[in-house]
């Protein structure tokens, strides 16, 4: 190989890897950009996570309270459950007590017919 063909070879190869330079650059600054889009997207989803679980934060808290108030309100329909069997047991007993009377004043009744039948016929004998 002659001096002259070795310089043509050497200046093909510093052309060659010129290109390659120039093609390993464009690849660096791609994977730059790329690098810089994929942070500031992942920064981005942080930010939309980091909303999504202050809402839910939020949600949950106006749950707790809608169900603190549901308690409230079962607690109140317990205390009316009780006073109503406690009104309920007292219309029992004043159901009992008219049956009762009514009894007595049947059998008044017939014991008073009875004894107007009684009168009736010692005056017309």
């Amino acid at each position: 190989m002659t001096k002259d063909e070795a310089e043509d070879i050497k200046r093909h190869f510093d052309v060659v890897a010129e290109q390659l330079d120039s093609s390993i650059q464009a690849v660096a600054e791609g994977v730059a950009v790329n690098t810089d889009r994929i942070e500031r997207l992942e920064s981005e989803t942080r930010a939309g996570f980091a909303r999504v679980d202050l809402q839910f934060a939020r949600v949950d808290s106006r749950f707790t309270s809608v169900d603190s108030r549901l308690d409230d309100v079962d607690s109140r329909f317990d205390r009316m459950d009780s006073r109503f069997d406690s009104m309920d047991s007292r219309f029992d007993g004043m159901d009992s007590r008219f049956d009762s009377l009514e009894r007595e004043m049947r059998q008044g009744f017939d014991e008073l017919g009875e004894r107007i039948e009684r009168v009736e016929s010692k005056q017309t004998t």
